[in-house]
């Protein structure tokens, strides 16, 4: 007995999933559980075949599985990069060197700094701001009273 995944199932008799469910269980064929993978399910090729043949079908080939290439089959690499390895840690090297050039310059400036003139605005002495502007005026006699309540004659129709 031949495990055919579903899939493959599928593509062999040229028909979606749900028919080939629908099939299966007209014909009372159960679905079976892959002998290494419970997970995955599918028809022995056996049934396969009488499906095919009740529902007048054609089975196309089993697609050969190609398999893994072999370590020796694989094919050899260019000396260009076989030599990049090389090459990183060259560059590497390079980036220290010049991060470690960098830091050594930044303690010592090549040229003194010339002293800036200060312009006139900056010799004044800064203003000191105003006062915020209150949210509320300040409280007064008037504040404190409360106000007549306002009557108001109903309206009448």
């Amino acid at each position: 007995m031949t495990f055919v995944s579903l899939t493959e199932a599928t593509t062999r008799l040229g028909i979606d999933a749900k028919t080939l469910r629908r099939h299966l269980s007209e014909a009372q064929l159960p679905l079976l559980h892959h002998p290494h993978d419970g997970r995955k399910k599918g028809v022995s090729s056996e049934h396969l075949h009488l499906l095919a043949r009740l529902h007048q079908r054609s089975l196309a080939p089993l697609l050969p599985e190609t398999p893994a290439p072999v370590l020796s089959e694989l094919p050899a690499l260019p000396a260009a990069l076989l030599a990049l390895p090389e090459q990183l840690a060259a560059l590497q090297q390079q980036v220290t060197d010049l991060t470690r050039l960098l830091t050594q310059h930044r303690h010592e400036p090549a040229i003194p700094a010339a002293p800036a003139k200060q312009s006139r605005r900056s010799q004044r002495s800064p203003k000191p701001a105003p006062p915020a502007p209150r949210a509320r005026p300040a409280a007064s006699a008037t504040a404190t009273t409360p106000r007549k309540p306002v009557h108001v004659i109903p309206r009448l129709e």
